[in-house]
């Protein structure tokens, strides 16, 4: 396990070969089940397929072009309102802490 994270790699050229829903989803789906904590599923996946909304999301990725050439690009938002609910997040001068 250790030298398969320290050989690990970034890719920064895609294809623009699609990926199928089916394998999309059921991707999405075994990352779901990843253990965070407790069991709360702090996050949302938003796709992005469409080449318009990719170029518009590009000035947050710095214009780096791997994000407008990917056939999909996945954002993945944190929401801390479950945690704020049971009182575990405060705010302080607009930042959460």
């Amino acid at each position: 396990m250790l030298e398969c994270m320290k050989n690990r790699r970034s890719i920064r050229k895609y294809t623009d070969q699609d990926i199928p829903e089916s394998l999309l989803n059921e991707l999405l789906e075994v990352a779901t089940r990843a253990s965070n904590t407790g069991n709360m599923q702090l996050y949302s996946v938003v796709v992005t397929r469409d080449p318009a909304n990719k170029e518009k999301m590009a000035p947050a990725h710095f214009n780096q072009p791997m994000i407008t050439g990917a056939p999909v690009v996945l954002y993945f938002l944190c929401g801390c309102e479950p945690f704020r609910e049971m009182g575990g997040v405060q705010e302080s001068g607009g930042r959460i802490r």
